[in-house]
């Protein structure tokens, strides 16, 4: 099979999108498919036949350093190198203009299209964006999402929850339900966790918390901080790790100063994928305060090295987080969520047997299987209404 992707976002930035997608173009290059990538042009990059850049620009105040402004655009050049393959499938990962041209291009070339909703516009909008109206943000999924999305031939939502929303606002077009929290192979590595820790310089008999995460406002990191601090107060010695940047990073350290936590709170900063197992094997029990995500990729990869999660009670988190299962739910208010913590710690070894037990449907080949029955349904589709 033929396939483009057309994203804006892609590695070497590590955010869940650009991740997740690489692992599945990955896969499926592994498997046999043609897969060529229309993305962002980053520093440095060498110039390859299966990967097209967009015109990007770097360092807008208001846009997260992961997520370069593209401009979607291709030159003659790179349209007739498109014209060359036959593609049978045309896979979008943004709505508006990405989305737009995505539907150009397939139309264009008689070729259907889906689209993968990853993100929640609206919701994430009233960060990046907080000057405009709250109308404005609602327009970006009405009019930015819906509208795209409307032009499809088939759209898939990364979680359960999503999918019956997509299917309640666009009726008229087939909805899938395929996650892209499937992982390549489990984080949990088999040296010892007291090795780790004394490898990356982290406290040896304490309680390990660990949140990998972009550091911005709309991932509430904020919050687990504050949660972490309440569980300290009066008897406990612990260490809360944060492994990720972003633009709220700084505010965090100086709030972290602020309050005297700079000795139990330590940013690690953004690191290499292939250095994540390290991390989360060393720890004790994931945080996750996504309330804004549409699927934490991030509690799939701290379920598969054996840490029990402790998550904000939410329809984002509750799509992976069992609780008193697999991890622990608990309100968004720090007091409450301390003692989940605790409840977590004391049920350690029973969460982390259902935090294993979990990833088994979160496997790279069953997702990607999954992606590819849809690409069969889409383009079987697509053929039988233009015969």
């Amino acid at each position: 099979m033929n396939i483009l992707h057309i994203t804006a976002t892609y590695v070497p930035s590590t955010n869940g999108v650009a991740i997740t997608t690489q692992r599945t173009v990955s896969v499926l290059r592994a498997l046999g498919h043609t897969v060529w990538v229309i993305g962002p042009r980053y520093n440095h990059q060498e110039e390859k036949e299966s990967y097209i850049p967009f015109p990007t620009i770097y360092h807008l105040p208001f846009i997260p350093r992961d997520y370069p402004l593209i401009v979607p655009y291709l030159s003659r050049k790179q349209t007739v190198l498109l014209m060359r393959i036959p593609w049978d499938i045309i896979h979008v990962h943004h709505p508006f203009a990405v989305g737009a041209l995505a539907r150009r291009i397939g139309s264009a070339l008689d070729v259907p299209v889906v689209f993968t909703y990853h993100t929640q516009y609206d919701q994430v909008a009233r960060y990046f964006v907080p000057w405009l109206p709250k109308g404005i943000h609602r327009a970006l999924y009405t009019h930015g999402v819906l509208k795209v999305g409307k032009t499809m031939d088939h759209v898939i939502a990364t979680t359960t929850w999503l999918a019956k929303t997509l299917q309640q606002r666009l009726p008229l077009v087939p909805i899938s339900y395929v996650t892209t929290a499937g992982l390549p192979k489990p984080f949990l590595l088999p040296t010892k966790k007291r090795v780790l820790r004394q490898r990356l310089n982290l406290p040896l008999e304490y309680p390990i918390f660990l949140c990998v995460s972009r550091v911005s406002r709309e991932k509430n990191v904020g919050f687990l901080i504050g949660a972490y601090r309440q569980w300290l107060r009066g008897k406990k010695r612990g260490c809360f790790v944060v492994v990720g940047d972003g633009n709220d990073r700084t505010r965090l350290e100086r709030y972290v100063r602020d309050i005297r936590l700079s000795g139990h709170v330590l940013f690690v900063g953004k690191i290499a994928n292939d250095q994540l197992p390290a991390w989360y094997s060393a720890a004790d029990i994931f945080l996750y305060s996504g309330i804004h995500d549409t699927i934490g990729v991030n509690v799939v990869e701290a379920m598969s090295a054996g840490l029990p999660v402790v998550a904000i009670d939410h329809v984002v988190s509750r799509e992976i987080v069992r609780d008193d299962d697999n991890g622990v739910l608990a309100p968004e208010e720090a007091r409450v969520f301390a003692k989940a913590m605790d409840r977590a710690l004391v049920n350690h070894r029973k969460l982390t047997i259902g935090a294993l037990k979990t990833v088994s449907d979160y496997t790279l080949s069953k997702t990607t299987g999954q992606l590819l029955s849809v690409y069969n349904a889409t383009i079987d589709a697509h053929t039988r209404r233009h015969q």
